[in-house]
């Protein structure tokens, strides 16, 4: 059942969906992605709702912060240094950097074209 106060929150990032997610666990563990970032916060409720971002509710111990809107900031600041310092969110060999990697924590995919690609060559190796 969806929280009434959450559903109506409007993003502009799509959700990326959570086995897709699981897919670069390891990789976020090997390019030492933040253990918050990973392991509490955003990505740990998010595991705990199945991938289902309106039953997320609102941060602990943070009086009326909604996990969606803390989402939304966290990327809007992130892709701006991102675009200000040029960064580039793929490697060479086509998969995701830590910054990208970042982003699969919060449930965001940058470019799905490009993960699509990065997850297909995973599967390769």
């Amino acid at each position: 059942m969806m929280n009434n106060e959450t559903s109506y929150f409007q993003t502009e990032y799509p959700y990326m969906a959570l086995h897709k997610i699981l897919e670069f666990k390891e990789d976020m563990i090997d390019q030492n992605v933040s253990v918050v970032s990973r392991n509490k916060g955003f990505f740990e409720k998010y595991n705990q709702v199945k991938g289902r971002p309106f039953a997320m509710g609102y941060v602990k111990g943070n009086k009326g912060e909604k996990w969606l809107q803390r989402r939304e900031n966290f990327i809007n600041r992130h892709l701006a240094q991102a675009n200000n310092n040029n960064e580039s969110l793929y490697k060479a060999d086509g998969q995701p950097t830590r910054r990208t990697l970042s982003f699969y924590a919060w449930a965001f995919d940058p470019s799905p074209q490009l993960t699509r690609r990065a997850r297909i060559i995973k599967k390769r190796k």
